[in-house]
């Protein structure tokens, strides 16, 4: 018995979408765990480097009240805005602000350990710098 063509057309269909749906997929845990990459609180390096691409840094500094002459650095971390909230901050006209909060990977959780240093060697020079923030390796705090 012979298979009919538009059968074998229907398959293939089927087998591309879900090979699309699968890369795609927003949190990217299939194609982490099919890379073999490292997962932190349940999400691979690729979801993780897509997140800290959302980030901004910056480096402020304060003194004590009880010692104003001796200095310190500190990083402040801000999320830009989503597509979404973007669309609705235009929309209602009512300003939502980015979110000031360091991201979950670099608050010194020894399980991210892993995916930092999948993250060190990333293309992205802005990503190195978290990964090495992460891993507490401020290239950038204490220069003068």
């Amino acid at each position: 018995m012979k298979a009919k063509p538009w059968r074998i057309a229907v398959v293939l269909g089927v087998a591309a979408v879900l090979l699309v749906a699968i890369y795609f997929e927003p949190t990217h845990c299939v194609r982490g765990w099919l890379w073999g990459e490292s997962f932190f609180e349940g999400r691979p390096t690729s979801w993780w480097r897509c997140e800290l691409h959302q980030y901004e840094t910056q480096i402020q500094e304060g003194a004590l009240l009880i010692e104003p002459a001796q200095p310190f650095q500190f990083r402040v971390y801000s999320r830009k805005l989503s597509y979404t909230q973007q669309i609705r901050e235009w929309w209602t006209g009512l300003r939502i602000g980015p979110d000031v909060a360091t991201p979950a990977l670099l608050t010194g959780n020894p399980q991210a350990i892993p995916v930092l240093e999948e993250l060190l060697a990333d293309s992205s020079p802005k990503i190195r710098l978290f990964a090495q923030i992460g891993l507490g390796k401020d290239p950038e705090i204490g220069k003068e």
